[in-house]
């Protein structure tokens, strides 16, 4: 009955599947166009619950929970970036050869991978959803030892660069994202930064941090 209030109720129940299968990437093929159908003005707090955890699934969960929890990492933050990186889609590359859920480029990815004693490790090993989140916890955990509890500066680090993001942290002469986030010169990084910290206040609204919904 609630999804078909604004869409079709077979459209649901495969999104819902998809979610089963950790296919977040056609669960939002599904999802997301009915609620681009809503109003601009419409809370989506008031969005019925079914549909709410399909426009924000928690996908790969036991791999999340294992790896996040090994380098003391929000699965919640993670699974905000994988939406806005590559929206849930496993086998995604840029033009700019970044690979899987978090569109590592190989500079990073063969850095984090050296750091994890992955020493033979090949690029295309990054359209393997555990070893793309096992890296990427890895890595989110570096950039939270450079900006501790500052969750906006590892999302801007993580789009604009590490360095970049130490200038305009130094710049801003602030820890409060309010200050900081206003002197991101990249109109690029600051849209990023938007963007995964509303997946981010989403998703811990919706879930806690063991990815049971709320």
């Amino acid at each position: 009955e609630a999804a078909g209030r604004s869409g079709s109720p077979d459209a649901f129940v495969l999104a819902a599947y998809f979610a089963r299968g950790d296919r977040g990437d056609r669960v939002l093929a599904v999802i997301e166009p009915v609620w681009r159908k809503m109003p601009s003005d419409y809370p989506i707090e008031l969005m019925p619950r079914d549909e709410l955890l399909l426009l924000y699934p928690a996908v790969y969960d036991s791999e999340l929970r294992n790896a996040t929890e090994i380098y003391g990492v929000d699965p919640r933050l993670m699974l905000a970036i994988m939406r806005q990186e590559s929206g849930f889609q496993p086998d995604a590359k840029s033009y700019a050869a970044a690979r899987g859920l978090m569109q590592f480029i190989s500079t990073t990815s063969t850095k984090v991978a050296a750091e994890l004693g992955r020493t033979n490790f090949r690029q295309d090993e990054l359209y393997y959803p555990p070893t793309a989140i096992r890296l990427g916890s890895r890595y989110l955990s570096d950039l939270f030892t450079l900006f501790p509890q500052q969750p906006d500066a590892v999302a801007a680090s993580y789009n604009g660069g590490e360095d970049n993001m130490k200038r305009w942290l130094s710049r801003s002469r602030s820890n409060q994202p309010e200050r900081y986030v206003p002197e991101i010169m990249y109109a690029q990084s600051k849209d990023y930064v938007h963007r995964v910290m509303t997946n981010y206040r989403m998703y811990q609204l919706i879930y806690d941090e063991q990815l049971n919904a709320r």
